[in-house]
This record gives C-alpha cells, sequence and structure tokens, in this order.
C-alpha cells in the first residue's frame, strides 16, 4: 500500500469513527426504545396470560413493543450499514475490485 493509500485508508476510518460518534446519542436513545418495548412486551404478555379474556389493552402493548423493537433495531442497522459501507468502498478500490 503506498502513501496515497494509507492516507486515504485514515481519513476512512476517521470518518467511520467520527460517523460512530456523532449518532452515539441516537443509538442510545434506540438502546433505551428498544428496552422499552421489551418491557411492553412482557407486561403484555403477563397481562394475557392473567386475564381469561383478551383484552384489546393487552393486544395494543404486544403490537406496540413489536412495533418499538423493529424501528429501534432498523434504525441502529441503517447506521451500521451506512459505516460499513463506507469501509467496504474502500477496500473494494485499494484490492481493485472496484
Amino acid at each position: 500500500m503506498n502513501r496515497d493509500e494509507r492516507e486515504a485508508l485514515k481519513q476512512t476510518i476517521d470518518a467511520v469513527d467520527r460517523l460512530m460518534s456523532v449518532f452515539k446519542i441516537e443509538r442510545a436513545l434506540y438502546l433505551v426504545v428498544a428496552f422499552v418495548s421489551f418491557l411492553m412486551l412482557i407486561y403484555g404478555s403477563v397481562r394475557l396470560l392473567r386475564e381469561p379474556s383478551i383484552d384489546p389493552t393487552a393486544i395494543t402493548l404486544i403490537l406496540g413493543g413489536n412495533g418499538l423493537a423493529t424501528v429501534a433495531a432498523t434504525r441502529v442497522a441503517y447506521f451500521l450499514n451506512r459505516a460499513f459501507n463506507l469501509v467496504e468502498q474502500l477496500v473494494r478500490k485499494f484490492s481493485g475490485i472496484t
């Protein structure tokens, strides 16, 4: 690897590091959302098991918890995918794959 390639690699890794640090608060927020959705799922499940009839509130808790978990996981995956795509482009460039 020549000097220009090393500099490009260093800049790309620095960019990924900055990208991760910029979205650190957002990732923490999505972690909290995922935890809340887990609590909603647990509470809704317990409520469904304790009640003899199906309660719309429990169903709403379960569906809402699933939706929140999906949103949180999708957003975290999106940001990680963007970071890894940046690294992938650099690796392809240096390996000659284009």
